[in-house]
């Protein structure tokens, strides 16, 4: 199947209006809406360093930090170089990713990294030390069809244990994180199910064998 990217998101780049000054949703299973969503740090565009940099936003509490990924742009997806995300510090140079990451192929929540600080006390993480298991699945509503919000996205997949965080209500680019005891299988045949029905596109960002063999 051709990516999420390649056949979907240049559609809704002209179809939907959209911001990233617009806030982040979270979504828990079993799939309520955070009450508190509006009360999270809203998406900014930063140009520090002379670079734009996208902040995911669905967690913010005083014992985490902001981590900073750095890679290289999906092709035809929003140009970003660079995410930050919110982590549990855990000693020395490690933490615990705890949000899910929408632009950064290969990461998914509860991954413990490596991070080094740079002279302005930037965060940036280095490695992934070892992976939570935990496979992120991007997924995208397509306007105007019965599942055209995050949060009916993620009321589809909450019921196995399924977790989610949207980006914004504008552009409601979903991030799922699939647990490793979830039902892969299920959740596979539920993603094709809703291409097959005109309901979405996904992408598989992070994922493992048991992924990939389901």
């Amino acid at each position: 199947m051709p990516g999420l990217a390649a056949i979907v998101f240049p559609v809704w780049r002209r179809s939907w209006k959209w911001s990233l000054r617009t806030p982040s949703l979270g979504l828990q299973a079993p799939g309520c809406l955070r009450l508190d969503l509006y009360r999270q740090e809203r998406l900014r565009q930063d140009r520090q360093h002379g670079l734009l940099l996208v902040e995911s936003t669905a967690m913010v509490a005083d014992s985490r930090v902001k981590i900073w990924y750095r890679f290289v742009p999906r092709e035809g997806w929003l140009q970003f170089d660079k995410e930050g995300v919110w982590a549990t510090p855990l000693g020395g140079d490690l933490a615990r990713v705890d949000n899910v990451p929408f632009f950064v192929d290969g990461a998914a929540e509860g991954d413990i990294v490596r991070f080094t600080m740079d002279a302005e006390g930037v965060r940036w993480v280095e490695e992934r030390v070892e992976w939570s298991g935990r496979c992120t699945i991007l997924v995208l509503p397509l306007r105007g069809g019965p599942k055209a919000t995050a949060k009916a996205v993620h009321e589809v997949f909450a019921p196995l244990g399924i977790g989610a965080e949207a980006h914004s209500v504008d552009f409601p680019l979903v991030a799922l994180s699939v647990p490793p005891d979830a039902d892969v299988r299920a959740a596979k045949a539920l993603l094709n199910r809703g291409v097959e029905a005109g309901w979405w596109d996904y992408q598989e960002a992070c994922v493992g064998d048991a992924w990939r063999t389901a």
